[in-house]
């Protein structure tokens, strides 16, 4: 064999052999991109599924606290009409031992919003982070776009906030949060 044939050979072997291991790389790569992209929307599922049990959950136990509070305005209503017809009413209102309200409803009220926020934001975490995976992917990896036409996703797209939110990031300021409502 001349050696011309052998260096033609060579370089056709090796030009081939990292033609082969572009190509498994992409397909890899490829693979990975396909594999997060379903991690992802898994995820947005998850976060649907959250979002709705802790609606469900604000709303179950606050209408557990408005039974409470109309079963209090029965009995009372029904006290004070007893009260007026009565003819022994001082008597009895040295002795009556009127009901408490419980104030443990709202301390539960608050765990449970408490409890389904951090659970939510959690979720969201695990989405940006997904997305934030394969972005490295899809940006790192110069010829894995190109040929399988795939892009970077917007974590945005894909992230619930509020309009509150939304207005300070935009606008770049925010103000003191007032629980008394001005008051």
């Amino acid at each position: 064999m001349k050696n011309s044939t052998i260096v033609f050979l060579a370089i056709l072997g090796v030009i081939l052999l990292s033609l082969g291991s572009l190509i498994l790389g992409v397909w890899s790569d490829w693979k990975q991109a396909v594999f997060l992209e379903n991690k992802i929307e898994a995820q947005y599922t998850t976060n649907k599924s959250s979002y709705d049990n802790m609606w469900k959950k604000f709303i179950e136990v606050t209408k557990v606290s408005e039974l409470q509070a109309k079963q209090y305005k029965d009995v009372y209503l029904g006290l004070i009409e007893g009260r007026y017809k009565d003819q022994n009413l001082l008597f009895k209102m040295v002795q009556e031992d009127n009901p408490k309200m419980d104030s443990a409803v709202y301390v539960q009220i608050q765990r449970v919003i408490e409890s389904g926020r951090n659970a939510f934001d959690n979720n969201q975490k695990a989405m940006t982070d997904v997305i934030r995976e394969y972005n490295n992917v899809v940006g790192v990896k110069i010829l894995m776009p190109m040929v399988t036409g795939k892009k970077k996703l917007n974590p945005n797209d894909y992230i619930i906030t509020s309009a509150r939110t939304s207005n300070a990031f935009d606008s770049k300021q925010d103000d003191v949060i007032d629980i008394t409502g001005g008051k």
